[in-house]
């Protein structure tokens, strides 16, 4: 199988469950390399480690690398506590609400 061309083998590779990838990638160099050097396989282990779905397809769908992208960073402003819109909320006690 590590004789077929790269493309090849990413074909393969992206119909895996994300965690049958990241097995994939500690069996050998060149399976680390290949899966390391993908962006659809990078995206994909980011995607299925963080336990979201891919929800973009069809023709007017983000490019792989800018969902791989946006996906970090949105994984970095969880791990950060900062997002890029702020919000102020009024409490109001149900009591005040009765009346």
């Amino acid at each position: 199988m590590l004789s077929l061309h790269d493309d090849i083998l990413v074909e393969i590779l992206k119909n895996l469950e994300w965690k049958d990838v990241v097995v994939c990638r500690q069996a050998c160099h060149k399976l680390h390399s290949l899966i390391g050097a993908s962006v659809l396989l990078q995206y994909t282990i980011e995607l299925g480690a963080c336990g979201m779905l891919d929800g973009e397809s069809g023709p007017h769908s983000l490019p792989v690398h800018e969902r791989l992208e946006r996906l970090k960073l949105h994984l970095e402003a969880w791990q950060n506590l900062t997002w890029t819109e702020h919000s102020s909320l009024t409490h109001v006690s149900w009591a005040d609400s009765v009346t």
